[in-house]
């Protein structure tokens, strides 16, 4: 038998599934107050999980974005522009000075020491002049040839001619060259202030000669052919003003 409870009524292990509410409201739920279903509580993590992941990825674009201290970086002047090497104007080399000779050896020519000086002394400066040539060329001896004549010719009284093998003048100052080179205006200059001589003197082929015209003219005289009976020849001569 049974136990049953006060009145006759059996007793009931579980309560009603539906009960009235106080003041016979209608059933009430078996979910206690408070109490979220699983819908409800699955839509709450999903919106918890969305509004985290926003958060944390706005948190950590301005970390990234920021210098560590919440401050938006500066913003990065811009480079300057480096200058182009076109800009830059090319040095001009200059170019090497050329050397000009003056003909003088005082002005080109540093001697070296104890070799004695290149500057010509001024006894020798002053007895220089400048060789103008007046007149060049070839003459015969057979007859008297005046050296102021322009060409030389019979005319005048400095004369020279080759008669009986000698070497025979009129009214020049005459010397012998002694070298075997043709001697310039100075050295016959030279010659003739330090060896004149008046006399007439025996020639031959090759002797170098050097006057001193009446008109003030220099001039050197080369024997280039003797007469076999020693009267005439001929002869190269310079003649410089």
């Amino acid at each position: 038998m049974e136990p049953t409870g006060p009145g006759g009524t059996p007793p009931l292990d579980h309560p009603p599934s539906n009960s009235a509410a106080p003041g016979g409201s209608g059933p009430v739920s078996g979910r206690q107050p408070g109490q979220w279903s699983p819908a409800a509580k699955w839509l709450a993590g999903l919106v918890s999980s969305v509004v985290v992941g926003i958060v944390t990825t706005l948190v950590v674009t301005l970390v990234i974005g920021s210098d560590g201290h919440g401050n938006a970086p500066a913003a990065s002047a811009p480079a300057q522009a480096l200058p182009s090497a076109s800009r830059t104007p090319a040095l001009a080399t200059p170019a090497a000075s050329p050397s000009v000779s003056t003909g003088s050896a005082s002005s080109t020519t540093t001697p070296a020491r104890g070799s004695g000086s290149a500057t010509p002394s001024p006894s020798q400066v002053s007895a220089a002049a400048p060789e103008i040539v007046r007149w060049e060329g070839s003459v015969g001896l057979a007859r008297e040839i005046s050296l102021d004549e322009l060409p030389p010719g019979p005319k005048g009284i400095s004369t020279i001619t080759v008669q009986g093998f000698e070497f025979q003048h009129g009214n020049i100052n005459q010397a012998l060259w002694p070298g075997t080179e043709a001697p310039s205006r100075a050295d016959c200059d030279l010659r003739v202030n330090t060896h004149m001589n008046q006399d007439f003197f025996r020639v031959h082929v090759g002797q170098w000669i050097c006057v001193q015209t009446s008109g003030g003219f220099t001039a050197r005289i080369h024997i280039t052919a003797v007469a076999a009976d020693g009267n005439g020849g001929e002869a190269d001569v310079t003649i410089w003003e």
